[in-house]
């Protein structure tokens, strides 16, 4: 498909009438109505496509902070959020003077939601950004169960679902969340591809990031208008092309998920059980931390066939089950864990 694309439909989308751009517009829409049913949101208006999860939460931080986010707010995210949900933040606050507060997790990998309730009890949380499934550790979250809490104290929620996408059946109005943001390549669409979700009375308050073609209503060399949403979010050329293997790719997704991944997850409970009861480090005081649990290197492998991420040297220490291991640089650190440069 990418390859017809490319040949047969590689034009700028939604400013041209000719056939070649009738059908990248065609085809770019159908990768965001695609996203839409997915997240079973209630309009494609909500959908804002973007290059993957760093650049939709790079995205929110940049619009909902420079709308409602000033000296003295707080943001509160998880200890153990993946490091494009905790850096944009902290960012962010830099630049605003809001204050970084912290979920704590357990000793099981789980979010201490009492404290997330007495954090938010102090009416000053703006945003709650959190991870709907662990990147390390895979445990779901009660994602749910934290947007309610949150809406009660007055702050909007946004899941970073990089991981939950693949591996639930989001619906965003159920979990009740304001913001989601996933990529493509999670799904096997290209990469260069991917989603922010956001309640359309919410996006509609937010100003544009950044300025350019695409996002514009009206330029005048004294003022210029913004597009309504989503597209005032769409500035430039977009990735078009990688935007458009949305819809193959989630339909593939959609056609296995009810049968072959859930069988392969039964398969791999024993082996689930065992990484579970390990958690995330196999001495203790070692050097070497390994991330085990439910995470997606073997939800990956068993929707796929192949090993998407494997430990450098998990199979020394745990044998046959190396893939349930992954010693990572560029993901989440849980603490207690060993934090190298660059990450965990």
């Amino acid at each position: 498909l990418m390859g017809e694309w490319l040949a047969d439909a590689n034009a700028n989308v939604h400013r041209a009438i000719y056939g070649m751009a009738a059908k990248a517009t065609e085809n770019y829409e159908a990768g965001r109505e695609s996203a839409r049913e997915l997240l079973s949101a209630a309009s494609k208006d909500e959908i804002v496509l973007t290059s993957g999860t760093t650049a939709s939460i790079n995205l929110l931080a940049n619009t909902f902070g420079a709308k409602y986010i000033k000296a003295g707010d707080e943001i509160l995210v998880s200890e153990g959020e993946h490091h494009s949900n905790l850096v944009p933040w902290q960012m962010l606050c830099e630049r605003s003077g809001a204050k970084l507060r912290f979920i704590p997790v357990n000793e099981n990998g789980e979010w201490d939601m009492g404290e997330a309730e007495r954090i938010l009890s102090g009416g000053k949380v703006r945003l709650v950004s959190a991870a709907h499934i662990s990147n390390v550790l895979g445990l779901v979250n009660p994602v749910e169960e934290l947007s309610a809490m949150a809406h009660r104290h007055g702050a909007a929620v946004h899941l970073d679902g990089a991981q939950g996408i693949v591996h639930e059946d989001v619906d965003v109005r159920r979990i009740g969340c304001d913001f989601y943001s996933f990529s493509g390549h999670k799904l096997y669409a290209a990469t260069g591809s991917g989603v922010l979700y956001g309640r359309k009375d919410l996006l509609e308050t937010l100003p544009p990031w950044m300025g350019g073609g695409e996002m514009v209503d009206t330029v005048t060399l004294e003022k210029t208008t913004y597009a309504p949403v989503p597209l005032r979010f769409e500035a430039g050329t977009p990735n078009f092309i990688a935007a458009a293997t949305l819809r193959p790719a989630i339909d593939f997704v959609t056609s296995i998920r009810n049968e072959e991944v859930k069988s392969n997850e039964t398969e791999m409970d024993e082996v689930y059980r065992w990484s579970e009861a390990v958690w995330y480090r196999y001495t203790q005081g070692s050097a070497a931390v390994l991330h085990c649990g439910r995470g997606a290197s073997q939800r990956h492998r068993g929707a796929a066939g192949q090993d998407e991420h494997r430990g450098a040297f998990g199979s020394d220490v745990l044998g046959a089950a190396y893939r349930q291991v992954r010693p990572d640089r560029h993901g989440a650190r849980i603490p207690g864990t060993v934090q190298y440069p660059g990450g965990v």
